[in-house]
């Protein structure tokens, strides 16, 4: 019994340290961010120069990095299982607070070789995410297979038989392998790639102070025009 207690405090005392530590100045404890897949493929990105910086400051925090799909990551920061994302912006929404981090455009992508005239009856490749909805209910694509990434997608497209939505970013980096041009009439979207927390929760001092890091190393600017 008693070494049940002393198990059972010890366990206690686990999940509130970085509470004390935090009391005492001290930053301690996990701090679990989600991205997407290749998010760090994108130029404006400085997440390891951010985590560089907080490992300097607060050496006792341990940071975790979880590769998500899109809707694992808003998931995710619903149940806490991390502390934040970093993901585009694409509605307003009262459960999140977004801090902008850099800007993202994405374009629908073709392999070079295809005839022009036929681009239009090609499918464009879904995958879940808002761009690739509301390209195909404007009626101006017809849904084509479904891809559970951005490499999918590429892959897809690099078959000459389908379209794709990419960030251009990414597509400035696959279109070397694959040969994919942008579709010439491809609309634009953009967005602010953001750091994302839940308003639901408390603020930790570490996200705060990890916050406040990734804002310095970006500086970026949301009115400013895109690069």
């Amino acid at each position: 019994m008693a070494l049940d207690l002393a198990s059972a405090a010890f366990q206690a005392l686990g999940r509130i340290r970085p509470e004390i530590d935090a009391v005492h100045g001290i930053l301690s404890g996990r701090l679990a961010i989600g991205i997407g897949e290749h998010t760090l493929t994108h130029p404006d990105c400085k997440l390891p120069e951010a985590l560089t910086e907080m490992r300097r400051q607060a050496p006792g925090v341990e940071p975790q990095i979880l590769v998500m799909t899109f809707n694992e990551l808003a998931q995710s920061l619903n149940e806490g299982r991390v502390d934040l994302v970093i993901r585009g912006k694409y509605t307003d929404d009262r459960d999140f607070f977004h801090v902008p981090i850099y800007r993202e455009i994405h374009r629908v992508y073709v392999a070079n070789f295809v005839d022009t005239s036929k681009i239009p009856n090609l499918p464009l490749v879904y995958r879940q995410h808002p761009y690739v909805e509301h390209a195909i209910r404007s009626g101006r694509y017809h849904r084509g297979p479904n891809a559970a990434g951005l490499d999918s997608v590429a892959a897809m497209v690099a078959t000459g038989f389908y379209q794709g939505m990419l960030p251009t970013h990414y597509g400035d980096l696959i279109k070397r392998r694959f040969n994919l041009n942008i579709e010439e009439s491809s609309p634009v979207y953009q967005h602010e790639g953001c750091a994302i927390f839940s308003t639901a929760r408390p603020i930790s001092q570490r996200i705060k102070v990890f916050l406040n890091i990734l804002k310095r190393v970006h500086c970026f600017r949301s009115d400013r025009s895109p690069g």
